[in-house]
């Protein structure tokens, strides 16, 4: 499988969840290079667990089995399919962790925003700001 695609825009969120997050072992501190910008991504355990599990599920078609796809669908039209991830980031679990809003074409990934579920209960911004980037990244 393909390493996932990622928008631009997702280290401003990993940022955000470095400060508020308080766990080194998940988000280590550092700075990328946009050689290797996948690479650096993947360094994070956090990230890494995430796109693993997401690439083995769409691997053998069973990502329905551990995401939602989006209400709304935008990009089918372009070969796009939503989806939103839910995953435990402490011991509260995964209904107050983090979301991992991605795109899937065929076998190929788009990660697009990560947040904690605590900033994102402005559905409607979410949404904005997932699709401004997602708009951005494949320019349409």
């Amino acid at each position: 499988m393909l390493p996932p695609e990622i928008c631009p825009e997702i280290w401003k969120d990993i940022k955000r969840l470095q400060k508020k997050v308080k766990r080194p072992e998940i988000f280590p501190d550092g700075t990328v290079s946009p050689e290797d910008e996948i690479a650096y991504f993947l360094s994070h355990p956090y990230l890494k667990a995430i796109v693993t599990t997401l690439q083995n599920k769409l691997s053998v078609g069973e990502l329905q089995q551990i995401a939602d796809k989006y209400a709304r669908q935008p990009y089918l039209s372009n070969g796009w399919v939503i989806w939103k991830y839910r995953y435990a980031i402490d011991k509260r679990g995964k209904s107050n962790g983090t979301r991992t809003i991605f795109l899937v074409q065929e076998s190929s990934m788009l990660i697009s925003f990560i947040y904690l579920k605590n900033d994102g209960d402005d559905e409607r911004a979410v949404e904005a700001e997932f699709k401004s980037r997602v708009e951005n990244y494949l320019n349409i």
